[in-house]
């Protein structure tokens, strides 16, 4: 069920993989810099909601779903590969870079590299954990692996990690990570009554809305989503009443 968060990823991935080859094929280096870290901002801002909510609720919606003895043993579970979900989407953008650049052999290579290491670590951790070993092993492998991918990926593109500093997308994992810690926090040590804690959560959530309009978005971000938002509005009611 976690994993279907990742049709976010899929989706934005399709579209950049056409639109990245073609910037690349017309050796515009800085409008491939502003492309990757915008897309980076935008993808890690549409995960992290969902994510927050998996964070906090996850013993609940397994209560419901599979039964409280299911949800006790496996909350954590579902905690772990959340977080593994967001930070494997957000790797779909150096690999949609990638391959847009006509270097998929990059992918194959480290993930070559990379196989033996996660099968030891996998081991060790199922060895001890059980199905908690296993999740956390996954959510590790993505720890260490989305960030090296992506500088890995950038290099090979010719993008220049400084533009992270230009395009807001610091300012967004800033914001992320204080909304991430935050869930946690909150899904480890509260013991609120179900209302309380979606009053909480829909707070946190219009927090990071509002964290993400007014510190994360530039002029453009914001006259993006104006244009979404009317287009959307367009379709769905005044095309959709005729």
């Amino acid at each position: 069920m976690v994993t279907r968060l990742l049709i976010i990823s899929t989706s934005i991935a399709t579209v950049l993989f056409p639109a990245f080859s073609s910037i690349a094929s017309c050796g515009d280096r800085d409008e491939l810099n502003v492309s990757v870290m915008r897309s980076t901002k935008y993808l890690l801002t549409a995960m992290v909601p969902p994510t927050v909510v998996f964070l906090i609720f996850a013993e609940g919606i397994l209560k419901i779903w599979l039964g409280r003895d299911f949800a006790i043993e496996s909350a954590g579970v579902f905690r772990l590969l959340s977080l593994a979900v967001l930070l494997n989407a957000i790797g779909y953008i150096p690999f949609a870079l990638i391959q847009g650049i006509g270097r998929p052999d990059v992918v194959a290579k480290y993930h070559l590299i990379e196989l033996p290491i996660y099968a030891g670590v996998a081991f060790f951790l199922i060895t001890e954990l059980g199905i908690t070993g296993a999740a956390l092993a996954w959510c590790l492998r993505m720890v260490w692996t989305i960030p090296i991918f992506f500088v890995i990926c950038t290099k090979i593109a010719g993008i220049h990690l400084k533009a992270l500093l230009e395009n807001g997308v610091s300012r967004s994992l800033a914001v992320a990570a204080g909304l991430l810690m935050t869930s946690i926090a909150f899904a480890l040590w509260s013991n609120w009554e179900n209302a309380i804690t979606g009053l909480l959560v829909g707070a946190l959530l219009i927090g990071y809305v509002l964290l993400t309009w007014y510190i994360t978005f530039d002029v453009i971000d914001k006259n993006l989503m104006k244009r979404l938002i009317s287009e959307t509005y367009v379709f769905l009611f005044e095309r959709g009443g005729r």
